[in-house]
């Protein structure tokens, strides 16, 4: 492998530069907001989890769909009130 056109030296000269087009142009902005990411960051900060504490596939899939339940049913409690999610469970 021929590394030559790696530098050590870190440049950010371009970075800014890109960041503005990417503000400027909504579409990009908007597409950047409804991406998966901005999902898994609501929740993570709604729920106060800032790391997963299991390893494998398996087990992380458990606990993202845990996380994700109990957001659903924080979100259900709010916009029905807890006597109607109550009524709505043992229906």
């Amino acid at each position: 492998m021929d590394y030559s056109e790696y530098s050590k030296d870190f440049n950010d000269a371009d970075l800014y530069i890109k960041q503005i087009k990417v503000r400027a142009n909504r579409t990009i902005t908007r597409q950047r907001k409804s991406i998966i990411e901005h999902t898994f960051g609501t929740i993570k900060r709604a729920l106060g989890i800032s790391y997963l504490l299991l390893c494998g596939k398996e087990k992380v899939t458990g606990e993202i769909s845990l996380a994700f339940t109990a957001f659903n049913m924080k979100r259900a409690i709010n916009i029905l009130g807890v006597e109607r999610m109550i009524e709505c469970l043992t229906a």
